[in-house]
C-alpha cells in the first residue's frame, strides 16, 4: 500500500524510555500507523585461522606436519531498520506491539 503524499506531515517522534526499549505514543486517532525504528550498532569477535604449516623431515624424509594457528579481532558497523503496522480502532486504544524480529 503506497503512503499517504501527507505522510511527512504526520510523524510524531518518541524516547525510549527504560533500558529495555519501551516507548510510548498518546493522543492517536483511530487510523492505521507504520512505526519505524532504526539504530546504528558495532559488534566485534575474535576468530583463529590457518596460518600455514610445519612440515618435519630428518635423513630418512618426511615425518609429520603440524597445523600452525593465528588469532585476530574484527569489527563492523551496521544500521538495522524496523517497521510494523499498527492499527488503532478506537480513541484510547493501548497497543502493545513488539519491534523485535522473531
Amino acid at each position: 500500500m503506497p503512503l499517504d503524499p501527507d505522510f511527512g506531515y504526520a510523524v510524531k517522534k518518541a524516547k525510549v524510555y527504560d533500558d529495555e526499549g519501551h516507548f510510548e505514543f498518546t493522543d492517536l486517532m483511530p487510523g492505521s500507523y507504520v512505526i519505524m525504528a532504526s539504530f546504528d550498532f558495532t559488534n566485534s569477535y575474535n576468530y583463529s585461522y590457518v596460518s600455514g604449516y610445519t612440515n618435519y623431515y630428518n635423513y630418512w624424509g618426511y615425518t609429520g606436519s603440524t597445523t600452525n594457528y593465528g588469532t585476530a579481532r574484527s569489527s563492523y558497523v551496521d544500521k538495522a531498520n524496523i517497521e510494523k503496522r499498527v492499527n488503532i480502532e478506537k480513541d484510547g486504544e493501548k497497543k502493545e506491539v513488539s519491534l523485535k524480529e522473531m
